[in-house]
């Protein structure tokens, strides 16, 4: 997707493709693959033959860095482990 094109939408998709996820995050597309690759991002979904991002996932993904998810495990879908909401599951604070 060129800018000229997503500058025509009224909302961001929610499942994007490797150049609206490098629009989205302001890098040069050939970057997503390298940052997949080295585990930076997540693996993309398949949606048929299309491979696309789940941007919520991204975002999330992306803040793991801050510590919420500081344990760094990762479930099997490729996600990682949220610790702070299993605490509150378990009804543990700490």
């Amino acid at each position: 997707m060129t800018r000229r094109q997503a500058a025509g939408r009224s909302y961001p998709p929610d499942y994007v493709s490797a150049e609206t996820l490098a629009y989205r995050l302001d890098v040069p597309a050939h970057l997503v693959e390298i940052l997949v690759r080295e585990g930076q991002l997540p693996q993309p979904e398949l949606l048929g033959s299309l491979k696309r991002w789940d941007f919520a996932d991204v975002r999330t993904f992306l803040k793991s860095a801050t510590g919420r998810f500081s344990d760094g495990k990762v479930e099997a879908n490729g996600r990682r482990r949220d610790v702070y909401l299993e605490r509150l599951k378990r009804g543990s604070s700490a």
